[in-house]
């Protein structure tokens, strides 16, 4: 029964992480749609210039045109984290349950930041479009949906790929506990700035938008361990959220036999020291 409330619960977690990604695609086009366009495919701002804003990564960085690096970099550490969730016997629904509410709740709110402000784009793939690139609001939310690897021009603020990427090092800090821990977490984060570095050197994002996600995955994913840790023991910090939102979910998994092994890991990533 325990096995089959956990499966359910991931169940619905699942639907609403691909709620979140399918909406945050669909904001995305429309900020391809409305973005700054200096390209003639783009006749209504055909006459004006949108330079690429100074950047200190790009200074640093030298530009590289391979464009699918960081996604080859995510589907690396993608796969790595799915086999070690897979065979990681005991926690293996709490994992992906708590890593894709995590993903879902971060996407919802890169929708909203994304849609707030338009940068200039750095990348040249989208300065570049020319007749390629649709004119319409409904043809920018197509071609985000159905391309892979993803291809999106607009949205900015911040890294989707940056949250994807420290989420993924994230469960090894978090979770594995093996003997070669040592050696084993260093490279799950090795691979994340790699990707993240990717990112810069292909000029997907600015750094202040993969700066401002690394810091942000690092705080929800910290906070909602330590919410989940209260809630166990029936001391919610935020009642709205983890009495309700982070209760319903931890309710049909194992919190007894994970919350100790997360609260000391999450300890060194925010200071907490009062479990």
């Amino acid at each position: 029964k325990t096995k089959m409330a956990a499966t359910g619960t991931l169940l619905k977690v699942l639907v609403f992480f691909v709620a979140a990604f399918v909406f945050t695609d669909v904001v995305s086009g429309i900020c391809m749609w409305r973005m700054p366009k200096p390209s003639p495919g783009w006749p209504a701002l055909a006459n004006q210039t949108h330079p690429v804003l100074p950047d200190l990564g790009f200074t640093l960085i030298p530009y590289s045109d391979k464009s699918n690096l960081p996604t080859n970099f995510l589907l690396l550490l993608m796969g790595f984290t799915v086999l070690f969730a897979i065979f990681n016997k005991g926690n293996t629904l709490q994992i992906f349950c708590r890593f894709f509410l995590i993903d879902g709740v971060l996407l919802c709110f890169r929708s909203v930041t994304i849609i707030s402000t338009s940068l200039n784009n750095p990348d040249p793939r989208c300065n570049e479009c020319g007749s390629e690139c649709p004119t319409t609001m409904a043809g920018c939310v197509w071609m985000t949906v159905r391309k892979f690897p993803f291809f999106s021009c607009g949205d900015m603020m911040f890294s989707g790929h940056t949250v994807h990427f420290v989420l993924c090092a994230l469960v090894f800090q978090t979770y594995y506990k093996g003997s070669l821990a040592p050696a084993v977490k260093p490279v799950a984060w090795a691979l994340a700035f790699l990707g993240m570095g990717s990112l810069l050197a292909c000029r997907y994002h600015y750094s202040i938008d993969v700066l401002i996600a690394f810091g942000l995955t690092i705080l929800v994913w910290g906070y909602y361990h330590f919410e989940a840790s209260q809630v166990a023991r029936g001391r919610p910090t935020l009642p709205w959220f983890g009495g309700c939102v982070v209760a319903a979910v931890e309710a049909g998994l194992a919190p007894a036999r994970v919350a100790p092994a997360v609260a000391e890991s999450t300890k060194p990533l925010l200071g907490l020291d009062a479990y």
